[in-house]
């Protein structure tokens, strides 16, 4: 992993068409549909998943978490460089020049980001995985879903 130090992408994306997400009661469900693992997010990770995926600048984020917390921007950075860089290793977010909006949220609007700063947290799950990975779902053409072949069509 690189250095907290280094400069931060100015942009980070969701690494679509292979992630998707929802979100709903204040925590953010993600599915890598590669690999059929699939995240949670709550608190200050949900929050920062929402702003991300809204197009938020990296530097915008920093900035508003450390009006919000006023906690040490070194501290802010660096926590959230680490957080983004997880997001990244396990393929959920891109580095990107510019913002890029996905559509998997919708409308939903981002919990606030409390008084007292805490650290984002990733949770992992893969004990789905190989069922995710048969699931049909992953058979979606241009006709939509479920349109499998025929044995005849062949």
């Amino acid at each position: 992993m690189a250095s907290p130090k280094a400069p931060l992408p100015t942009h980070y994306r969701q690494n679509l068409p292979g992630v998707t997400c929802d979100f709903a009661d204040g925590e953010v469900v993600i599915l890598n549909l590669e690999s059929g693992a699939y995240y949670g997010l709550d608190g200050t990770g949900a929050t920062l998943w929402m702003w991300t995926v809204a197009g938020r600048p990296v530097d915008a984020i920093v900035q508003a978490v450390i009006e919000a917390t006023g906690a040490e921007e070194e501290t802010i950075r660096n926590a959230i460089f680490l957080f983004f860089e997880e997001l990244a290793e396990e393929q959920l977010l891109v580095r990107a020049d510019s913002p890029s909006v996905s559509s998997d949220i919708g409308d939903s609007s981002p919990p606030a980001i409390g008084a007292e700063w805490s650290t984002p947290a990733l949770n992992k799950y893969t004990d789905m995985n190989e069922l995710l990975l048969i699931d049909p779902v992953h058979e979606v053409d241009d006709r939509g879903w479920p349109n499998l072949d025929s044995p005849d069509e062949s």
